[in-house]
């Protein structure tokens, strides 16, 4: 009898263990989408701000270089482009609640 039970017993080991190598890979699968999808979006921020800094660079030359009656007008372009190069409110705003899932709480 105890033959029969450690038997069974072993057998459930084996079902229990299959389903937590297949949970583990869907976790692992999971992981790996989120890794990817946070470099993509991380790539694309970089990206982003760089060419707003650019615009803003190149909008200061020519408001050196315009006469007086653009200077109102690139200013106003480039108080935008600044307001969109604040990398905290990018982070608080796309990052932080997708990140928040991907960390583990201890």
């Amino acid at each position: 009898m105890e033959r029969k039970v450690s038997g069974l017993e072993t057998q459930q080991l084996s079902v229990d263990m299959l389903q937590q190598q297949s949970t583990n890979k869907d976790l692992q699968d999971k992981l790996e989408a989120n890794q990817r999808e946070l470099a993509s979006t991380t790539l694309y921020m970089v990206q982003k701000n760089a060419m707003l800094a650019e615009l803003k660079r190149q909008i200061e030359e020519l408001n050196k270089l315009s006469p007086n009656n653009k200077q109102k007008e690139l200013s106003g372009i480039k108080d935008i482009l600044q307001t969109n190069l604040h990398l905290d409110e990018d982070w608080n705003k796309y990052f932080k609640p997708r990140t928040s899932s991907l960390v583990p709480r201890t």
